[in-house]
């Protein structure tokens, strides 16, 4: 796998209010570089992020973690929200879709802390 032995895809909440779902091999670099305009990214220049909301560690390929983020964007947004309360829930839905037999697992809610806090100005645990 090019160097990484699993990919992150992670939601952003964006000033307007709406998720930015994309993938990363690191989640704190990644959101520090939407947070800084750094990001290469139209969507969140335009509309910076507020916060990381949610992240799934994917243990699979580059090519499934696009497919991921491609699933979930094409989500409603009640169902993105549903994702970001309840990340469990996004492995059973991949199943019922064409996306199968993937290891995936939510960060933990310390992770998405310390990403968070880190954008704040304040110092964030121990990098995961």
């Amino acid at each position: 796998m090019s160097g990484s032995e699993h990919y992150w895809v992670y939601m952003l909440q964006v000033r307007n209010g709406n998720y930015y779902t994309g993938i990363t091999t690191d989640p704190h670099r990644r959101y520090m570089e939407h947070v800084r305009g750094k990001a290469r990214c139209l969507y969140t220049t335009i509309f910076p992020p507020r916060r990381l909301v949610q992240c799934w560690k994917v243990y699979d390929s580059r090519g499934t973690a696009l497919r991921i983020e491609h699933f979930i964007k094409k989500r409603p947004r009640q169902v993105k929200t549903d994702l970001v309360r309840n990340p469990q829930n996004l492995s059973p839905m991949l199943s019922r879709g064409s996306i199968t037999g993937v290891r995936i697992e939510p960060c933990p809610a310390t992770l998405l802390d310390d990403i968070n806090s880190t954008e704040k100005g304040k110092t964030p645990g121990k990098r995961r």
